[in-house]
């Protein structure tokens, strides 16, 4: 456990997704699309919004090349618990 959070990469994560206000907006927004296509089921919008935080965060991800720095990104990033992001999100 890290502040409450999984561990650290999961913290930082939810860190980087609220500092600022245009992007704590979107994942509230995104939060707000995945409850209303999973028709209200909390559970299955996070399942949602999970694997749109995963695809986002994979996709964003700078390409390094094969490198040791590429491994560690690659790891921490396997970290990031996607699913408690989402809830956490769902509850804003």
């Amino acid at each position: 456990m890290y502040n409450g959070w999984t561990n650290y990469y999961t913290w930082d994560a939810y860190n980087w997704m609220t500092s600022e206000e245009p992007t704590y907006i979107y994942w509230t927004d995104r939060a707000r699309q995945a409850t209303a296509e999973a028709e209200g089921d909390k559970d299955k919008a996070a399942g949602i919004l999970s694997d749109v935080i995963r695809d986002e965060l994979t996709d964003q991800a700078p390409e390094l090349g094969a490198s040791m720095y590429s491994d560690f990104l690659g790891y921490a990033l396997q970290q990031i618990n996607c699913y408690e992001l989402a809830k956490a999100f769902m509850e804003e």
